[in-house]
């Protein structure tokens, strides 16, 4: 999985420098694979960064009638003062802040991917099966895992409706379970689709605009501008999850047909 809510810096691209190690069987497929994903026949990128989705977001909201006046993203880390109580501290979200510091913090599938010619850049986290099934093992686009928190400041008018652009429709919790459910581990660590794909279901990731938050009240001096919205960092707010899912399910599910034929 690459990054979380809130990572507008990540950029997903291909690459055919990686193709070339592969069986000349299977370099088809991951070609066709990720020409029908990035929709492009130029390895052109892709917008696939929260600034977008919230863009497209707001386009929705016009639609229905709903005008937006601002919003602000306000990113908070976590540290000691001195006397060792914990504070939020503000960090700036214009710096990159979700890009691999170590081959540690590559996820497992992002390394198989890429042997199949695809790559992603700048990315930060991980998804990983264990007993209790698919959880976050790294899932903060700040420097520290788990340290994260967000304020959404949406100013809005419209009867006094407050519209969470930032946060998927979907919640972060029904997206994981689903993932765990479509996909498999193999001995070698890698996550593949079960068959729940081979059925054609197709994962679930909807974008638009959610009322279900939770927000809080600050004393200003416009009454308009007095609601903000706190949330916790999560998956629930990430493209990246549902395309990680289609682009592993379609290369496994060719390269398996195509080792069927050729064993």
């Amino acid at each position: 999985m690459l990054g979380t809510s809130g990572c507008g810096n990540a950029i997903v691209k291909a690459r055919l420098e990686h193709a070339a190690n592969l069986h000349g069987s299977i370099r088809g497929p991951v070609r066709r694979c990720a020409l029908q994903m990035f929709r492009s026949r130029h390895w052109e990128t892709i917008p696939t960064d929260t600034r977008y989705i919230c863009k497209q977001a707001i386009k929705q909201m016009n639609n229905i009638g709903l005008e937006v006046l601002a919003t602000y993203e306000i990113e908070f880390r976590l540290f000691k003062l001195k006397d060792g109580q914990p504070a939020w501290q503000p960090c700036s979200t214009a710096t990159p802040s979700c890009s691999a510091k170590s081959s540690r913090s590559s996820p497992i599938w992002s390394v198989a991917v890429a042997q199949r010619g695809l790559h992603v850049e700048v990315m930060f986290a991980a998804q990983r099966v264990r007993r209790s099934g698919l959880i976050h093992d790294e899932a903060s686009f700040l420097d520290r895992r788990a340290t994260g928190w967000h304020l959404n400041l949406s100013l809005w008018t419209s009867g006094n409706r407050l519209n969470n652009i930032f946060h998927a429709a979907d919640s972060s919790s029904k997206q994981l379970s689903t993932t765990a459910t479509d996909c498999g581990q193999l001995a070698n660590g890698e996550l593949l689709p079960t068959a729940a794909h081979a059925l054609g279901r197709q994962p679930k990731c909807d974008y638009g605009v959610d009322n279900r938050m939770t927000t809080f009240r600050l004393q200003t001096q416009r009454k308009e501008t007095s609601r903000v919205e706190s949330r916790i960092v999560s998956s629930a707010c990430n493209p990246y999850l549902a395309l990680w899912r289609r682009l592993s399910c379609r290369i496994w599910m060719e390269s398996s047909a195509i080792s069927g034929l050729t064993r």
